[in-house]
This record gives C-alpha cells, structure tokens and sequence, in this order.
C-alpha cells in the first residue's frame, strides 16, 4: 500500500466515485482531509473481512508447458437467432458411456463496465464497440508487470445486455458505435461509408471518446476481414468494417466469454478434476431449417475467422499449446434439435432408454413397412423465421436402443416474431401515443408521428437517424414485448408505457428526451411519453397475429396433416401466444393430446434452463440443448442413442419419404417440398 502507483490509484478511484455520487467533478485536492480516501479503503477492508472469511488459496499450474494435468475438453453450443440468442456448455466426462447432457451449464456473459453483473438467459442479439475499462492506465503501468494493463480483454466489442445498455446511453452524434442483430447482415461484405467508434455512453461529460483499438483490431483490415486469412492483407487504417464482419467480432467475444468461464473457479470448484484446465474441443452453432446453403458458407467462414482471430491474439496457435482450436459443426438444424430434447426426455428419462416400448405407445398406428418408426413434425416460429421439419424416427434393425432419423420434409418461411412486433408497433402503440398526446393538448399529434417515422427527410442529421433507430427498438420495440408479456398472463386493463419497460437506464436514455424534445419544438406542449396510457385489446391483438400469420400456419397444419405424423412439437416464443394455439387446434393437424407446446413441456432436472416446476420457461432454448442431446459417443447399456440419420438436419439431405395418399394436397398447401435423394 506503501507503493505510489496503489496509493494515487485508490486516490482517483475514490476521487470518480465521489464525482458521480455528487454529480460534479471532485478533485483530490477537494478532500476534506488529505487521508479521506485511505479511511474509505480501511473501512471497506473491515466490511470485507467481517462479512467474507478469506478462504485458503492454491495456486494451480494450469497452462505452463510443465503442467502435467490433463485438459478437460468442453463444446460450446450456440443458437445466435435475429433477435435473441443463448448458449450452453457441457464438459467431456470420461467416466460416462455417453454424453452426459445433465452436466450442461448455461453460458454465461460478464458486463465488463458493471463487473458484478452476470447474464445467463437467453440475451438481445446486440453488439457495440466499447473499451473494457479496468483502471487508468498511467496508474497500473507503474506496476512494472509486462502489460500495460490491470486486467486484459482482447476483445473490442461487448454482446447482448451489456451492448444493448451501452447503445441506450448514446446519442449517435459522433457516428455509429453499434449493430443489432448482426446475423441479419451476413450478406453484406462491403466496408462501410463511415468508421465505427467506440459507444462513448458511459464517458464523463467533455471527454473524448477513445478510438477502437487493441489487438484484434491489429489483424483487420479495412473491411473487417482477418489478415490471416488474407494472405498479403495488411491491417485497416479505419475502422470501416462490413457488417458482416461484425458477426465474427460477435462470435469471438463470446468464445473469449466462453473461454474465460469455464476456467473460472466458480465453474472448476465443483466439477471433477476442478485443478485441470478446460479447452474448447468444439463449437456447436444450430441454424434454422431454411437456411440457404450461401448463408451456411458465410456463417462457417465467419466462426472460423473467429477462431482464427481469438487464437492469434491469446497466442494458443502454438502447435505446443494445451489450447488446439475446436473443431466446428454447424450441421443441425433448429427443428431437429427440438424433436432430440422431446426424444430424450420421453426416452431415456420416462421410458428409462426403452424406444420400443415408447414408440408402441406413440405410433399406435401401424404402418406396412414402417413397423417401428415414429413421425415427428415441428413448427418452431422464432424472431425472424418459421420453420416446419417432419422428420421419421426409425429404431435401426438389430438394435434396441439405436434410433435413426430420417428428414421427410422441410419448409420455411421468413414471416415470424419480429413481423409480430412490427405489427403490433404500428396497429396498436404508436395509434394509442397519437391519442395520448391529444389528450395532453398536443395539436396534430398524426403529424408529428409522421414527420419522426415517416422516414428520411431534407436536412435530417445523423444524430436524429441513430435516436429514430434507438427510439424503435429501445423504446417501442420493447413496450411491444411487454404487451404482448401481458397478452400471455391474460393482464388486461390500462397501464403506463413506462410499466411495459424494465431497464431503467433506457428510461432515462436519449432516446425518450429526443421524442420528448421533437414533440416540445413541434408543438410548443411538454407531453411526457412515458406516462403514455396504453391499453390492452386482446380482441385486437389476436386479430393483428392471426390477420399476419394466419394463413401460413393454416398451411403448415395441412402438412403436417398431410404427412400423417404422429406428434407435433410447437416451439418459439411467439408460439406461447394463446392466438397460436387456437390456430393450430383449430387445423387440428394431429389429436388435441399429441400438440406438444415446448414452452410449457415437463422436463427433469437434466434440462439446464428448466423452470422451478421443471417447465421449459423459454422453447428459444431448446435448440441449444438438443444439439448437445443429439448423440452419445458411444452405446452403454440403459443409453438410448440417436445415429446420424440419413437426413441429419438440412446440410445433409434425407431420402424422399412421400406422404401417403395426399401428395398433392401437400404441394399445394404448403408450397414447400420433401427432402431431396441423396
């Protein structure tokens, strides 16, 4: 404590913290005493110690080419939709006979400007650029350690809820700092117009934001492409990078997340050899089952620039190195991965690994030549698409507990959650705020609304295009959620739009003082938008959902009808909706009993994301789990496995199953098609 680098650290730290708490600049010579800051620390040690007893600490040689310790290999599964996305990790246990999916834990992101904070639901598709701050600079150089930095974060960007904070707390007046859902731009390869910066969000009044930097920001070009990968490629002067490119810096954010966790103690402390290293064996990543074959391409070459990338920075490209890069699967599709978490629970957790005696249940209808298989379809409605897969599951001739799957039919279409919103922004929110500021004697209150979403106009600045954008999908885009969250739990009445957001930074972000301050300058009238009464129609809200996807899921309960399945899974958020339901009982396309709502499924204590009553909370998460579910690595007794089938989700294509008698009405229902021969 006696070093000048510790004693003007804590000096600074105690300095910032007393600028925040009294909102102005407090400068360490504005001490009542010149110890002030030393006493704060001393009482801060007390508390520490009287609340939490120093526990004893070992020293692990984990990474050192003399460690004798074996690594423990992890896969990484990640299913990154248009609007949400969530990941799972499962540890390889070698005393196992198969893959055992009730080891599973959730992935979880750290806030690197909220340290304390830590997120392992299933989190927004967002990505900014910001600096991870872990102290001044000038302070832990005086350490004399090898590193200029405390703490070192090689990533340049920060996902889902931390990135979604930081975008709520910019103005966009020096530029774009961010993207929401990068997915949706992976065909869009061209370096932009204007360098990105880092979200100046969190700086001070007055301060300069601090240019994209580090050392994976050294290996990009121009255009965000991974010089490694480019041979004669050298690194961008600017920061103009594609968005696609964005994808990969998205992607290796969370493997260095990933990384970082399952080395942690907390994870170690618990598990079977806690003292070995873990290392990412191999990445997972699910894809939805209308995927074109072009965006697979790109999806796979930009999670290996990823790899490439977080491996050349964290110096693991040694051929030497306990860290070998994983091996890359992106070949299960969203759909299968549902049918694999309903096969294994009924299977091998009800039916104790018994598929004979479950499918005799299940498929009571005897089929000629189809002795023992089972017809399973699937509708999964997410944020940007809806996808159907009938997939027939066959116990392979001369086993017992073999189950082969084999893809009958597959379609899908690009009309799904986010179209819902869309709707619902525009039918039902944005006509009750006209009708709130009327009756806060705001004149031509239509106009208004117009001039703000009515699109580009003459002379409109920067700033006004990133607040429009942040006003959507912070603002209304949230409060449509929490609508449609009290559309679910049947809450009807009158409610403030403040009541329908839960983050109260954006509360009080730019975006709300923008709207507020354009309705001010328009009219000459205060209108606080946030006291917006909003009112819940559900007679309304049903007949926007069922007016926008009506038709198609009455086309895809044909199918399925069409196919003759057995079962039908429904997963997706949306499909919690009570609307969704009615239509697909209303189609009937199996029995009343054999619809299986995924968001409500029981599952055992296996299911990482089950809730306290052992319910699926969230079906968004059951792609995640069923890629890890989908195959053991070898047979045991008692393990009911599934074999890579001959139509194992949509790279691979299955064998054409015709339906039944009904081939016709198929084509014409559907406009999809069965799955192409091999």
């Amino acid at each position: 404590m006696a070093l000048p680098w510790v004693a003007g650290w804590l000096r600074d730290q105690y300095a910032a913290g007393l600028s925040r708490q009294r909102g102005r600049r407090i400068a360490p010579g504005d001490f009542a005493n010149p110890g002030e800051h030393w006493a704060a620390y001393m009482v801060l040690l007390d508390v520490i110690a009287a609340t939490c007893p120093m526990p004893s600490i070992e020293l692990a040689d984990l990474f050192s080419p003399y460690s004798r310790r074996e690594p423990v290999g992890v896969s990484l599964v990640l299913d990154i939709g248009n609007s949400r996305m969530c990941g799972v990790l499962v540890e390889d246990a070698p005393t196992t006979a198969y893959a055992d999916v009730s080891q599973t834990y959730r992935l979880e992101l750290r806030d690197l400007s909220r340290v304390e904070h830590v997120y392992s639901e299933p989190f927004e598709s967002r990505i900014e650029f910001a600096a991870a701050d872990f102290g001044p600079l000038r302070h832990a150089s005086g350490s004399n350690r090898n590193k200029r930095e405390a703490f070192w974060w090689p990533s340049p960007v920060r996902v889902g809820p931390e990135a979604a904070r930081l975008a709520s707390l910019t103005d966009g007046t020096e530029g774009a700092s961010g993207l929401s859902s990068p997915k949706r731009y992976l065909w869009d390869a061209e370096a932009r117009v204007q360098p990105w910066i880092n979200n100046n969000g969190t700086l001070p009044e007055g301060a300069e934001p601090q240019e994209i930097r580090g050392p994976m920001i050294s290996r990009l070009t121009e255009d965000g492409t991974v010089t490694l990968r480019k041979p004669g490629a050298l690194p961008g002067l600017m920061r103009r990078y594609s968005r696609s490119s964005l994808y990969t810096l998205m992607l290796g954010e969370l493997l260095i997340q990933a990384s970082t966790q399952i080395n942690s103690v907390d994870v170690r402390k618990n598990r079977l050899n806690s003292a070995s290293p873990r290392v990412l064996r191999q990445i997972i990543l699910t894809l939805p089952t209308a995927t074109p074959l072009a965006e697979q391409k790109i999806m796979r070459d930009r999670i290996e620039a990823a790899v490439d990338l977080v491996w050349e920075v964290m110096g693991w490209n040694d051929p030497a190195s306990t860290f070998q890069k994983p091996k890359i699967q992106l070949d299960w599709d969203e759909a299968t991965c549902t049918h694999l978490v309903w096969l294994f629970n009924e299977i091998q957790h009800k039916f104790h690994g018994a598929p004979q005696e479950f499918f005799d249940l299940v498929a009571d209808r005897r089929r000629p030549g189809e002795a023992s298989s089972l017809r399973v379809a699937s509708i999964d409605m997410g944020g940007g698409t809806t996808d159907l897969m009938i997939m027939r599951h066959d116990i392979l001739a001369g086993t017992q507990t073999v189950i082969e799957p084999t893809q009958v039919f597959r379609e899908g279409f690009r009309l799904a959650g986010d179209d819902i919103l869309k709707e619902l922004v525009e039918a039902c929110l944005l006509p009750q705020i006209a009708q709130g500021m009327a009756a806060g004697s705001v004149p031509r209150p239509a106009a208004i609304l117009s001039d703000l979403f009515g699109g580009d106009r003459e002379a409109m600045s920067q700033r006004e295009r990133t607040l429009r954008g942040q006003l959507v999908a912070q603002i209304f885009a949230r409060a449509a959620v929490g609508l449609l969250g009290r559309y679910e739990r049947a809450e009807t009445g009158e409610t403030a739009l403040r009541d329908l957001l839960s983050d109260m930074e954006v509360l009080s972000g730019p975006a709300v003082a923008y709207f507020e301050e354009t309705v001010r300058r328009s009219s000459g009238v205060a209108y606080d938008l946030l006291a917006t009464p909003i009112r819940l129609d559900v007679d309304q809200v049903e007949r926007l959902i069922e007016g926008l996807v009506g038709p198609m899921m009455r086309d895809l309960c044909d199918l399925v009808r069409a196919y003759d399945c057995d079962v039908l899974l429904v997963s997706g958020r949306p499909s919690q909706y009570a609307v969704i339901r009615r239509l697909i009982l209303s189609s009937m396309p199996v029995t009343a009993n054999r619809i299986v709502p995924m968001g409500s499924y029981r599952v055992g204590n296996w299911y990482p994301f089950r809730s306290s009553n052992f319910r699926i909370f969230d079906p968004k998460t059951t792609a995640v789990v069923g890629a890890r579910a989908r195959r053991p690595r070898r047979s045991a007794a008692g393990c009911c496995r599934v074999r890579r089938g001959r139509g194992p989700g949509r790279t691979a294509r299955g064998r054409r199953t015709p339906a039944r008698g009904t081939r016709r009405r198929a084509a014409s229902a559907g406009r999809g098609r069965p799955a192409a021969g091999r």
